[in-house]
């Protein structure tokens, strides 16, 4: 797959981080497409054993989302093999640490003890196998800004597995004098005073991989730590099995005896709801938010590219809680980028629909709007989606980077800055104090399967879903929205669809900077 058939995408997507991030990211890319398959991996290796030195399982987690794919003793994995081989040649010892020249890895080994019930006093030792591209991306976690060179990330690699600057230097048939400059520059630009500084504080760092390889744990899922730190204090948190076996999870605003409105929400719904709760109030709306599978979930990153229809199964289980636990049609909103399922599921089940309203909807595409920065980002997103070894890259870089607010803050500005209401909206933070930036950071990190789903859809397939509603059918858009200004969405959309849209002083964050309209408009359409 020659790199340069994606340089023009790789500059889109990367245009919304710092110069100097975008620049290293899109180079990190073409650096991991040019190698071996393989090499792409994020998984780190790992094997559990009784005391008694027998083999329980082995596992692959992923240092990327930190899930885990549990193995079984007998499983053939060339690198659950590898540990094997080891412990073979020297032995099961716990806090044992070493590099194998042969196969290129280190191996450690830790004591652990399960934490559930069950086995709760067995004590177990688990074996890590780690290859030098693996202790490279760990390293660039925790020590981002060190700057090491891969000559020095390897001469580290090698150090603290066991091997003698001498050993290492006849290896890579390099002088030994080279070799030592490498490790020096290495504690320099790790502000370490020698070797063994450098040594203690890179095994305390890897630490990092019990917890990585704990990750089968965080399936119970992300929706509770993020409800309690950006919603609680305006929503409830519920779950809901529907008759099909579905469990839903749902966040509800708004007085619980109000008129019911259901939700399709997008990446930053958190954003349109924060300030409607005395709307709500005052109109006596009750705003259902199923959150739809894809969106605030741990998953493995290969999941990404899974066959599962996620706007079929939100579809489902949106027309299920409507006809199960709202009991009657309401009035459907569809933001942002939900406005797309929103849309399908009022042209599949119009009978529970009983007028659709959709808030800031992304499913325009115009010249002027492939030609702006905003939109070349979401084009050329919505091109990398079907290339899953590219996307898993460039996906991988945006969560290193969406771990930092100051790089949400560059990003966010580079798609909303344009607009000093949207600005207004994302410089103030959240009742809980926390960050718009941090909410953006956690959402993002979790929403990898929702975020990519979202943009692989065709405008023109979801124009004619559109001109193809029965039911009552409105469009709020500020005027000035940086994704899409309202005019040009009017002169876009078919005649029928143009006289739809009702367009509103503000930018992109509507439900915030336009809350009175916004909630007057759905109430309304509410009988």
């Amino acid at each position: 797959m020659p790199v340069g058939d994606y340089d023009a995408d790789l500059a889109s997507v990367f245009s919304i981080l710092p110069r100097d991030k975008a620049r290293e990211a899109r180079d990190y890319v073409a650096k991991r497409l040019k190698v071996a398959e393989a090499a792409i991996e994020d998984d780190l290796a790992w094997a559990d054993f009784d005391r008694s030195g027998k083999l329980l399982r082995g596992g692959l987690s992923s240092i990327t989302d930190h899930s885990t794919r549990i193995l079984p003793a007998e499983t053939d994995n060339p690198q659950i093999a590898a540990i094997l081989g080891n412990v073979a040649r020297h032995g099961l010892s716990a806090g044992h640490i070493s590099w194998d020249p042969g196969v290129q890895m280190l191996f450690w080994y830790v004591p652990i003890t399960p934490s559930n019930r069950d086995n709760v006093g067995k004590r177990r030792l688990r074996g890590f196998a780690v290859t030098q591209l693996l202790f490279s991306e760990f390293l660039d976690i925790f020590n981002e800004d060190s700057g090491l060179t891969q000559a020095e990330i390897r001469t580290v690699f090698q150090v603290i597995g066991g091997a003698s600057l001498r050993a290492a230097a006849d290896l890579d048939a390099l002088s030994y004098e080279t070799k030592r400059a490498h490790l020096k520059n290495a504690c320099s630009k790790l502000m370490c005073s020698g070797q063994r500084e450098l040594i203690t504080k890179l095994l305390g760092q890897m630490v990092h991989f019990i917890s990585i390889s704990e990750g089968e744990a965080s399936h119970a899922g992300f929706i509770e730590p993020f409800f309690a730190r950006y919603l609680s204090r305006s929503a409830r948190l519920l779950s809901r099995r529907l008759s099909d076996g579905r469990l839903v999870n749902i966040v509800e605003f708004g007085p619980p005896g109000g008129r019911p409105v259901l939700l399709s929400h997008g990446v930053l719904f958190a954003l349109l709801m924060r300030d409607a709760g005395p709307h709500l109030e005052r109109l006596g709306l009750r705003v259902i938010t199923p959150i739809r599978e894809g969106y605030l979930e741990i998953r493995p990153t290969s999941s990404l590219f899974d066959q599962d229809d996620l706007l079929r199964q939100w579809v489902d289980d949106a027309h299920g809680l409507i006809r199960e636990y709202i009991g009657h049609p309401c009035v459907v909103v569809g933001n942002s980028t939900g406005a797309r399922a929103a849309v399908r599921l009022a042209l599949e089940a119009p009978k529970v629909v009983a007028s659709l309203v959709l808030v800031s909807p992304t499913l325009m595409q115009t010249e002027s709007l492939r030609s702006g920065k905003v939109a070349g980002f979401f084009d050329a997103l919505r091109g990398l989606v079907s290339n899953s070894r590219l996307f898993k890259a460039v996906t991988w870089r945006f969560k290193k980077y969406y771990l930092s607010e100051k790089t949400c803050r560059v990003a966010l500005m580079q798609l909303f800055g344009d607009n000093a209401a949207d600005r207004e909206v994302l410089e103030r933070p959240f009742s809980s104090d926390a960050s718009s930036y941090a909410m953006f950071s956690d959402i993002y990190s979790s929403s990898l399967r929702g975020v990519a789903a979202d943009f692989s859809f065709e405008f023109d397939s979801v124009h004619r879903e559109m001109q193809a509603l029965k039911m009552p059918f409105s469009i709020l858009h500020g005027r000035n929205d940086p994704m899409l200004r309202a005019a040009e969405m009017i002169a876009q959309l078919p005649e029928p669809l143009g006289r739809t849209v009702t367009t509103l002083d503000g930018g992109h964050f509507l439900g915030v900077t336009a809350a009175d309209a916004v909630w007057d408009h759905v109430a309304a359409r509410n009988g």
